[in-house]
């Protein structure tokens, strides 16, 4: 068994309905996928300050406030990793703080392209999906 410290990821919603989202590599696929901002909770930091860190630092915007919207075990057969899934709201713009391994690129999108890119099998990451289909429907 992998024992995880937890992480989160987290869903920005604007006043109108759209949704950024982040293009990284990913080593293990050898592939640039989307996903929603997330990142790992650091030793005595709670899942929801984590969730405001990581969307400034990965896409430049601090949360006034989140809600907590769901908790997933993402693969229970091996790891304690329990990803906690935010919705973020009041935005604001300031700017990114990348980690040093850290190489991305984020965009907005309307809800109608995320389905689409759903749909389409676009979007591959597993707690990115889960995010999106519980804020989409």
């Amino acid at each position: 068994v992998c024992l995880h410290n937890g992480a989160v990821c987290v869903v920005p919603i604007t006043e109108n309905g759209e949704i950024i989202m982040e293009r990284q590599f990913r080593y293990p696929f050898n592939e640039v996928i989307w996903e929603i901002p997330a990142g790992k909770i650091d030793k005595g930091e709670t899942p929801d300050k984590t969730a405001i860190r990581e969307l400034e630092e990965e896409c430049g915007y601090r949360a006034g406030r989140v809600e907590l919207l769901l908790e997933v075990y993402p693969t229970p057969g091996y790891t304690s990793e329990k990803i906690y899934i935010y919705r973020a709201y009041d935005l604001v713009k300031t700017q990114t703080h990348f980690d040093d391994d850290e190489n991305l690129t984020s965009k907005w999108f309307t809800k109608e392209e995320l389905l689409d890119m759903i749909t389409k099998g676009v979007i591959k990451d597993g707690k990115t999906l889960i995010a999106l289909l519980s804020v989409l429907k």
